[in-house]
This record gives C-alpha cells, structure tokens and sequence, in this order.
C-alpha cells in the first residue's frame, strides 16, 4: 500500500510541476525547460514520467533551463521517437534565462 501512496504523491507532484506556467520564475532564473515540456506532441508522455522534486537546474543543450536531471531524463524519453537528445551543457541556468541582479 506504501508503494501506492508513494507513486501516487509522485504523480501529483509531476502534474503540478509540468503543469505550471511557462514563465515560472524560480530564485535567480526562469525554468524555460517548463514551456517546452508543456508542447501538445510531448506533453502526455511528460505527464506519465515520474521525476524527482529536487530543485537543481540544468541548463540543457536546447538552450532551455530544466528544474533537475529528472526533467531532462523525461524529456529525453519522450523525444526518443523524434531522435533529439538533450544533454547538460551546464548546472544552474541558462544564460539566456539568468535574472540580472541589481
């Protein structure tokens, strides 16, 4: 039963960090890696990954900013049958989502 829960607390939190906005904004950066996995071709294969809730962005070689490894791992699973393949260029996030400082 334990198992259940557990899958079942997975895919909840899967749903809802799939499920957010584009521009969700997070600490010094934007997580555009969220737009991307919201695309209408991938986006049932993403809802059906489990990935994990730790908050270590990567910056991947689509040039998109993705919340932690999980994500990338989903994303390179669902876009098998297309033949892309992303990889980590970086940890933290992209430059081109980075948030100046004052």
């Amino acid at each position: 039963m334990l198992k259940y829960y557990i899958l079942f607390t997975i895919v909840l939190l899967v749903h809802s960090v799939t499920s957010r906005s584009a521009d969700y904004i997070s600490f010094n950066g934007k997580l555009s890696g969220l737009e991307r996995m919201e695309d209408p071709k991938l986006k049932d294969c993403i809802h059906r990954c489990p990935v994990l809730i730790d908050f270590i962005p990567q910056c991947a070689s689509d040039g998109r900013t993705y919340p932690n490894a999980s994500s990338l791992r989903c994303m390179n699973l669902c876009l098998k049958p297309s033949g892309e393949e992303l990889t980590v260029t970086s940890l933290g996030f992209c430059e081109s989502d980075q948030i100046p400082s004052d």
